[in-house]
């Protein structure tokens, strides 16, 4: 019984040896948690910037074909167009685009465009415009979307 006993003060030792975390195992945790949250953050900047690239797209083409929409069904007296800023994009009315009239839609902070004061016009009725436009919108990690409007008013995302 006493050996019993002895066998078991080694054990109990022991597991007391034991009860802690050194350094050096503390220091891996935190590090693989700061490189998971590292990586968890990252990822998340990724998908955010990407999504705020997909809605300002549809957002151009909701806009653009808002403004079609109403010249072919001959709504108002005139042609509607959509004017293309760098961080703006203004639904309008007219032949041509005056600024402070329209509906004004501001994009995000992170997305910009190719256009610095573009105006695309659908003529009332025909819904056809002046010239090929691309607009070209990129986001904060250079990542691009294009959007073409064709003589014949065919609206081309891509």
């Amino acid at each position: 019984q006493s050996e019993q006993l002895e066998v078991d003060q080694i054990w109990i030792n022991r597991i007391k040896e034991k009860l802690g975390f050194s350094l050096v195992e503390t220091m891996l945790v935190i590090s693989m948690v700061t490189l998971l949250v590292s990586i968890a953050v990252f990822s998340y900047r990724v998908a955010r910037a990407h999504s705020a690239l997909e809605d300002a797209r549809m957002m151009l083409v909701r806009s653009l074909e808002e403004a079609r929409s109403r010249a072919a069904t001959g709504a108002g007296t005139t042609h509607h167009g959509v004017y293309v800023e760098s961080s703006v994009i203004t639904e309008f009315e007219g032949a041509a685009y005056v600024a402070g009239i329209g509906s004004v839609y501001v994009l995000p902070p992170s997305i910009t465009t190719n256009h610095a004061g573009t105006a695309v016009i659908f003529r009332r009725l025909s819904t056809r415009t002046d010239a090929l436009v691309e607009v070209v919108i990129t986001n904060i990690l250079g990542e691009t979307a294009t959007v073409t409007i064709t003589p014949d008013g065919a609206i081309i995302p891509q």
